[in-house]
């Protein structure tokens, strides 16, 4: 059965902790299945790592280094989608508010 890419995710992440950590690691070879129930705290984990860490980057494997440039560029992406959202129900609420009391029940809204 052919794993899902959370699944490939987990795996990689997996080695690049045990890189962290002076374990021996197999980017090769990273575990099939992974582990799904911690992969979110297993990527913040090696993420703080690798935050911590930057002047250390450079001594770390290649694919942890793509990795952590991969990671910061969705952060990135994701963290903008965040502000975006964010001044969009802004506006949204500061136009709400200046709504009478009949015109957002006629929206359908709570006053």
């Amino acid at each position: 059965m052919e794993h899902t890419a959370r699944e490939a995710e987990s795996g990689q992440v997996l080695e690049f902790l045990k890189e962290i950590s002076g374990e021996p690691f197999d980017h090769e070879n990273p575990s099939y299945y992974g582990n799904l129930a911690t992969l979110d705290e297993d990527t913040a984990r090696l993420c703080s790592w690798c935050q911590g860490n930057e002047d250390h980057m450079s001594s770390m494997s290649l694919e942890l280094q793509l990795w952590w440039q991969r990671h910061k560029k969705a952060d990135a992406k994701r963290e903008a989608e965040e502000r975006r959202l964010a001044e969009v129900e802004r506006v949204a609420q500061e136009a709400i508010a200046k709504l009478t009391p009949a015109e957002r029940r006629a929206l359908g809204l709570k006053n």
